[in-house]
């Protein structure tokens, strides 16, 4: 097997990208649970922030995160409070005042849900033979999804057998991310900014769009 000599600027090898994307996706998948809350206050969990916070763009949320579970607040409490954040911003309680997590709504000037970008975003899973699954029900185009699917093209880069294969596979990580995730993520920024400058979430969405594009600038 030809050996393989990744020359890109970025020091983080493909499963530390994965893990990033993964992480990022789940955070704006679902609410925070006490189990979550729980498992960030204990040493596992703070080894784990530890470990993200050694990529700069993700010090603003792993800083967040040690800030809002560093206190005596219940993890029921807590999570509860991020749970209402969660729904005002991206469920749809908070009405104007929100930031829907669909490409589809930032792409076109009817910002409705379910359009070209949705089935964009479905058949380049296709291609990969993935879909959404049912245990998440919703388009594609959700920002989780994005991000998720970059999480399994940077382990595919990884496995790559040589380094034609690893170019290949970059290529395609690059198209995705200036066809789809850069193509509206920084909106949706605004839109989080706008709704709640000074929450969890808009800090998550701070970090996320920072680690995109840097990524997407080392590629």
């Amino acid at each position: 097997m030809e050996q393989l000599v990744d020359t890109r600027p970025s020091t983080l090898t493909a499963p530390e990208r994965a893990a990033v994307y993964d992480w990022l996706a789940g955070i704006f998948a679902r609410e925070m649970s006490p189990q979550a809350i729980e498992t960030y206050r204990g040493n596992d969990g703070r080894t784990f922030l530890n470990q993200m916070a050694s990529h700069p763009p993700l010090v603003p949320l792993t800083d967040h995160i040690h800030r809002i579970t560093a206190g005596r607040e219940s993890p029921e409490s807590l999570s509860m409070e991020l749970s209402v954040r969660f729904a005002s911003l991206f469920l749809g309680a908070g009405g104007k005042r929100s930031a829907p997590p669909y490409e589809s709504v930032y792409s076109n000037d009817s910002n409705l849900l379910y359009q070209k970008q949705t089935a964009q975003t479905q058949a380049a899973l296709s291609a990969f033979g993935l879909s959404v699954s049912d245990l998440f029900p919703e388009p594609p185009d959700h920002i989780s999804v994005q991000l998720a699917f970059m999480a399994h093209l940077a382990r595919r880069a990884g496995q790559a057998a040589s380094s034609r294969h690893l170019q290949e596979e970059y290529e395609v990580q690059r198209v995705f991310l200036a066809t789809r995730l850069l193509s509206w993520i920084e909106k949706f920024l605004d839109h989080c900014v706008n709704a709640d400058p000074d929450g969890f979430y808009t800090t998550a969405a701070v970090s996320m769009v920072t680690f995109v594009k840097d990524d997407a600038a080392h590629l």
